[in-house]
């Protein structure tokens, strides 16, 4: 019996909606705990901050302005999240379908904060001793993860 591809979207979408509103709520929660760059540590190695972020990535291309801004910034994110939804439906396998939902739960948290607040807000600061990794939220580790989740996928698929 040939698989579903609607169990697969249905997967896709569970998941998507999972680390989007997980991104939400912990960012509203930062939000009504502390002020910007107000922080508290947690660990010795991890801080909680407060910090807006104007570009994409760990702050990079904030400063850039006009169509290009809102190409690499808006538009090609909804592109992506068209892009894994559709492969997700497509592959009829359960993991490419939660980390493609990943992908785009986590794309989509930062567009959504993006275009309607104008920047997105950062919180998790890991350090070792005074060597600092950029803030970064949910949606980014969800991202992160899943590209990471479909790497190792690939090189799996490759061995065997």
């Amino acid at each position: 019996m040939e698989k579903q591809p609607k169990r697969f979207l249905l997967i896709y979408f569970i998941t998507f909606l999972t680390v989007f509103i997980l991104d939400e709520i912990t960012k509203i929660e930062i939000k009504s705990i502390l002020k910007p760059n107000e922080s508290v540590d947690v660990l010795p190695i991890l801080k909680i901050v407060l910090i807006y972020n104007t570009g994409i990535a760990f702050g990079m291309l904030s400063s850039l302005g006009g169509m290009l801004r809102v190409l690499l910034l808006e538009v090609l994110p909804v592109i992506a999240i068209f892009v894994s939804g559709f492969y997700a439906f497509k592959s009829k396998d359960t993991k490419i379908s939660i980390l493609m939902g990943m992908l785009s739960g986590g794309a989509f948290g930062n567009l959504f904060e993006r275009v309607y607040y104008g920047k997105v807000t950062d919180f998790l600061y890991f350090h070792i001793g005074d060597h600092y990794w950029p803030a970064f939220n949910v949606a980014d580790s969800a991202v992160s993860l899943s590209i990471a989740g479909l790497i190792l996928l690939s090189l799996k698929e490759r061995e065997g």
